[in-house]
């Protein structure tokens, strides 16, 4: 919407330069109303607001990937120790396996 319209007032007023058609005062000064209202800065401060919002910018993305990192960690760890279709069991299941060997004897002999 903003690019055809400043096309078209930028058309009206290339008209009214050139001589074709005569210049409306209601539209030149709702024009002059309209641009006094925009901020005047230096390109020095434009610059520095600028650099200081990329700065901004570039320091979320860097956090949001170093929080990223840090939940994804957990999770990486929990899937590397994981017994993923290993033969040999981990020490926990062969503590908890009840055909282990043990001391007593199986015949219950005296």
């Amino acid at each position: 919407m903003f690019p055809a319209l400043r096309a078209e007032v930028r058309g009206d007023a290339d008209i009214c330069t050139r001589g074709w058609q005569h210049p409306s005062v209601a539209i030149g000064k709702f024009l002059m109303n309209t641009l006094s209202l925009a901020p005047k800065v230096s390109p020095a401060d434009f610059e520095r607001m600028f650099n200081t919002h990329i700065q901004d910018v570039l320091l979320g993305g860097y956090l949001a990937n170093t929080i990223g990192t840090q939940i994804d960690l957990p999770v990486s760890n929990r899937l590397g120790s994981a017994n993923l279709g290993a033969t040999a069991p981990t020490p926990v299941a062969a503590a908890t396996n009840t055909t282990a060997t043990s001391a007593t004897p199986a015949t219950g002999g005296k």
